[in-house]
């Protein structure tokens, strides 16, 4: 692909959208300097769904602004918002002020530094000096590679949470579950998929489904057998807002969900997701690989064929089966390697490095959700990294996950 594109480059140099789909054909490869750079050009292209912000002042092009205020905004779905939103700690450093406009539904979410004023939809912007999309901030701060947040970066509201406990009180596996996206994306019918053929899923026993799917899709659960039907608990009157979503899905064990905005609720919260995607993804996943550079406590579970959902949803039926019955061989197995993840992790948190040991605690998550001492792990590295919001919630994870080990709960008291 990446040929084709430079081969009608030179024939056309200037042509908005080869350049664009270099742009995305680089980011799927990897090259996110090149990818970003070529990106810029996407409000170029004809049909691209998002437009500039109509503005006469001038577009950021980067340089620190000490004395002028800065607009950004959002400009596509709310999964792009969620996952450019971790640069907004350096944008702050950078301006005397920012303006962030964004969508509506996202603002419970949101966490701002002090020089950060949120925008509301429909209220009188302030005065600002310079403009900037927020898909182009990586590019125009020069940032080459991934820049690692701190997790969580989104808000969190304890007291919200711990009303949602009581809808999570049944034994066993608790598993957060969204089959769609949004009707309206362009590629929705090769990421979305049928709930009925997540039946042999459902039929798991030791697992208690939970359902986040909202909108017109939801009522797909009204079509299930009656027997699996009792297998799911449907959320979706209750998850008024994100703010919602996100207390709800702190009471999980494992998200498993398609390539949709909850995703990114839970990836930017460090929450488990056993992400189901195509087998030609949207850029962010890359290719080939099973965890994701944005969020380190996604797996991903690839098509491996065009249209190929039977084959992922096999593995996600033996893999849930493996959490659903941990004493069984194959969940021993899974535990076992978990902990020798954790095991490696724990080396380097005694020699004080707990930024590379942070890296084997997060495969321990992705590999065994349920595994409490990778999540008192990552509380331990929050603590020392001076992170006391995530400590807590990694601390109550383990302390949830493993209610009678007096390691978790001094870890998580501490």
């Amino acid at each position: 692909a990446l040929r084709c594109f430079e081969r009608g480059l030179q024939a056309r140099p200037d042509y908005a959208g080869l350049i664009y789909n270099r742009g995305l054909a680089r980011l799927l490869a990897g090259d996110l300097a090149g990818g970003f750079a070529d990106y810029e050009r996407r409000f170029d292209v004809p049909d691209f769904p998002s437009k500039r912000l109509k503005s006469t002042k001038p577009l950021w092009n980067g340089q620190p602004l000490p004395t002028q205020t800065l607009l950004v905004h959002a400009e596509q779905g709310l999964g792009d918002t969620l996952q450019f939103l971790r640069y907004i700690d350096l944008l702050a450093s950078q301006c005397l002020r920012v303006l962030l406009l964004i969508q509506e539904s996202l603002t419970p979410l949101v966490v701002l530094p002090p020089n950060v004023e949120l925008v509301h939809e429909g209220a009188r912007t302030p005065a600002y000096d310079f403009l900037c999309p927020l898909l182009s901030v990586p590019h125009l701060m020069g940032l080459s590679q991934d820049v690692p947040p701190t997790l969580p970066y989104l808000h969190l509201e304890p007291e919200r949470s711990a009303s949602w406990a009581p809808r999570f009180a049944a034994p066993g596996l608790r598993v957060g579950l969204v089959w769609a996206g949004n009707p309206a994306h362009k590629n929705d019918a090769n990421r979305s998929m049928a709930l009925s053929a997540l039946a042999p899923v459902l039929a798991l026993e030791g697992a208690t489904f939970y359902s986040f799917q909202v909108g017109s899709r939801s009522a797909d659960l009204a079509q299930l057998p009656p027997e699996l039907q009792a297998k799911v608990v449907d959320l979706s009157a209750d998850l008024h807002d994100f703010g919602d979503t996100a207390a709800a899905l702190q009471h999980l064990d494992v998200l498993v969900c398609v390539d949709t905005s909850i995703c990114h609720v839970a990836g930017a919260l460090g929450l488990p997701v056993w992400l189901l995607i195509p087998w030609m993804p949207d850029w962010r996943w890359l290719l080939e690989r099973e965890d994701s550079p944005w969020y380190p406590s996604v797996r991903i579970l690839r098509q491996p064929r065009y249209r190929d959902w039977g084959s992922v949803l096999a593995t996600l039926a033996k893999d849930l089966k493996d959490l659903a019955s941990p004493q069984s061989a194959s969940g021993k197995r899974r535990a076992a390697l978990a902990h020798d993840y954790v095991e490696q992790g724990r080396v380097l948190l005694e020699r004080n490095e707990p930024a590379l040991a942070a890296p084997a605690f997060w495969r321990a998550l992705r590999e065994c959700p349920t595994h409490a001492r990778a999540a008192s792990a990552l509380a331990i590295v929050a603590f020392r990294t001076g992170h006391t919001l995530a400590a807590v919630m990694f601390g109550q994870r383990a302390c949830r996950q493993a209610p009678s080990d007096p390691e978790a709960w001094s870890n998580c008291g501490a």
